[in-house]
Parts: C-alpha cells; sequence; structure tokens
C-alpha cells in the first residue's frame, strides 16, 4: 500500500496576504469556497488594508467612463481592458469623486440617492430625502443640502447601517456649493466650493460642522478657473482651464487653520504641445484635467481610439505617459471618473 501524502496547508497570515492582493472579482468568488473565506473577505479591517493595497496593485485603479446608460470600467494600465455594463436607470448623476471605492448617485431634483460601488456593481438606496449629497469614507455618512425658495440651507446626516432616517444638524453658515465640481475628503473633512463666496467650505466629520476657508486674493480674482483637487493628503486648486496650455496653477492648502496657500506651477513639457489640437476641442472646455491619484495628477485626451494619460508627481516634479488603446469613447471626453476597488457594499 502507498502511504497517503498529507496535503500541504497554507497559514492563516499567508492567505490572508495573498488575498490582499486579489482582484475584487476573484475576492467574491472566494466566498463561496468556504465559511473561512467568506467571513475573511467581509471583515472591515480586511476591506480597508487591501482597498489601500488596490491603490498600488495593477488594475486595481480604473477609469469610469462612458454614459450611465452603458458605462464602462478600464483597467490604468498599458493593458487598458475593459469591462462594461448597465444601470438599472438612465438618467442618474455621479455626485463628486470615488470614497472609499464607492460614489454616490442622485438624479438631479428627485429621488432617490444612492450609494454604488461599481467594483461589486452593487447599489444601495437610501431613504426618500430631497437632493445634494456627497459621500464620506471610512464612518459611511452622507451629507446632504437642501435649499429652500429663500435660498436658505438645511443640512441632513445619513449614517450608513445605523441611521433609519435622515438627521437635520445645525448650521451656522449658509452656501451654496457647486455640485457640477468634484468635493474632496480628506483626513475628516468634506471640502466643497463655494463659487457665490469666494470661499471653500469644510465640513467636519466627527463635530459634523461647517467652517469657512479664505482663498486669498491671488486665487479669488480667478475664482472660476479653478476646481478643487486632492494632492497627497491637502486639499488643493487646480486652474482646470489652463490644462495643456502651457502651465497649470495649482495652489496647495498648507495649512488649513491659519489659511495659509502655497503656490506650485505646473509647467507643461513642451514636446507635448503638438497635442493642443486634441486637447483643445472646438466646442467646450480643454480636455486636460481628470483627476488625482496617490501625488499624481492625471490630465487626459483622445484622440483615434486612443486615451492619453499624462501623470504629473508634484513631489517629484515629473511627467510620465501612458496610452490606452481601444477605450469605447468617442474623441471628445465627456466625463471620466476614478476609482480604486473596493469590498465595501458587499455584505
Amino acid at each position: 500500500m502507498i502511504p497517503m501524502r498529507k496535503i500541504p496547508t497554507l497559514s492563516r497570515d499567508l492567505i490572508v496576504e495573498i488575498f490582499l492582493w486579489l482582484p475584487v472579482i476573484s475576492l467574491m468568488r472566494f466566498r463561496c469556497v468556504s465559511k473561512f473565506f467568506n467571513a475573511l473577505v467581509l471583515d472591515s479591517d480586511f476591506t480597508h488594508v487591501h482597498h489601500q493595497r488596490s491603490m498600488t496593485r495593477d488594475g486595481g485603479t480604473r477609469f469610469l467612463m462612458g454614459k450611465a446608460e452603458d458605462l464602462c470600467a478600464v483597467d490604468l494600465n498599458k493593458y487598458g481592458n475593459i469591462s462594461r455594463w448597465n444601470f438599472d436607470r438612465p438618467d442618474q448623476y455621479f455626485n463628486g469623486p470615488c470614497v472609499n471605492g464607492s460614489y454616490c448617485i442622485w438624479e438631479y431634483d428627485k429621488e432617490p440617492v444612492r450609494i454604488f460601488n461599481p467594483s461589486i456593481r452593487k447599489m444601495v438606496v437610501l431613504p426618500y430625502q430631497r437632493k445634494n449629497s456627497a459621500p464620506v469614507e471610512k464612518s459611511y455618512k452622507v451629507l446632504m443640502q437642501v435649499h429652500n425658495s429663500s435660498g436658505h440651507a438645511q443640512s441632513f446626516i445619513f449614517t450608513l447601517s445605523i441611521d433609519k432616517s435622515w438627521r437635520k444638524i445645525k448650521d451656522i453658515i449658509n452656501f451654496f456649493p457647486c455640485y457640477s465640481m468634484k468635493n474632496y475628503f480628506i483626513k475628516g473633512f468634506i471640502y466643497m466650493m463655494d463659487y457665490s463666496k469666494n470661499s471653500i467650505v469644510a465640513f467636519d466629520l466627527r463635530a459634523e460642522n461647517f467652517r469657512v476657508i479664505g482663498l486669498g486674493d491671488d486665487i479669488s480674482k480667478n475664482i472660476f478657473d479653478y476646481d478643487l483637487i486632492e494632492v497627497k493628503g491637502k486639499i488643493a486648486l487646480l486652474d482646470c482651464w489652463g490644462s495643456f496650455t502651457g502651465r497649470n496653477d495649482l495652489w496647495i492648502l498648507e495649512n488649513p487653520e491659519k489659511e495659509e496657500w502655497k503656490s506650485h506651477g505646473i509647467q507643461i513639457p513642451s514636446h507635448w504641445k503638438d497635442l493642443e489640437d486634441i486637447l483643445k476641442p472646438k466646442y467646450g472646455p480643454p480636455q486636460g484635467f481628470c483627476d488625482s491619484r496617490d501625488g499624481e495628477i492625471i490630465f487626459i485626451a483622445a484622440k483615434d481610439n486612443i486615451l492619453f494619460c499624462y501623470f504629473y508627481d508634484v513631489g517629484e516634479v515629473s511627467w510620465r505617459c501612458l496610452e490606452i488603446h481601444g477605450p469605447p469613447i468617442e474623441d471628445e471626453i465627456n466625463g471620466i471618473n476614478i476609482y480604486v476597488e473596493s469590498l465595501y457594499l458587499c455584505q
């Protein structure tokens, strides 16, 4: 009789380390294999670390582009692998950037507000309340503002998996954020532009109150040229209308308490100026600034079914270029979001 060999098994720590580098679609399949795998994928600490690893893992960061009824996810690497799917409704709007791997979606002036995770394609519908909301990371709260006919704003909070209805919070300021622009969540604060008062409004997630951050004269005189951006854990303003015209002005908020802004000019390499016709379409704003990721600001352009991605590293003051061939887009880009894979909402 031939003795049976014992099948080697991996240690729990090694399994966890391997799983932390797997794509979300693989982890969702492993949930069906055993109770241990299922519990591991649903563990909140595992979910958080996996999301952080996805920021550096190949294929972990993706572009989300296209119309709401025909979305496409494109890997942000040289292969540009594409997957596409349809929404259940064609008239929804992505409000703000991806936060913790999920988007807040709302249909303007209608209901419901939804939280959408594109990695697992899961949607959570929130209770009825009127428009304008922004997602918050880790605490899983949604901030909503309602403006009445007199222009006064009321603010509400909904904590996912805890609250049964929206909670009204006390306001000390009245502002009109521009919801067509991106808002950002950084270190416990949501930052929003208030173009009506030439300022940034910061919402403190923990204290659930607002504060106003002044911009200074150098920024305020051209306030409508700027959009919010995050640079290595700091809120910043980028001159989005200067995209690929030779130079972009970047202002980084170094000290929120003292309202200290530092200027940082972004110089476009001279050998890329021949792309000006691509980057400045005949109609609408120039194609250019897309988003930021891990200290890099991403500019984009499209031509002949090629997506040109230009990455500017603020710390290193350096550029790199990536070409993605065959993305399902027209030559003129209309809305591209960036998201990092996350297991949030997979329960």
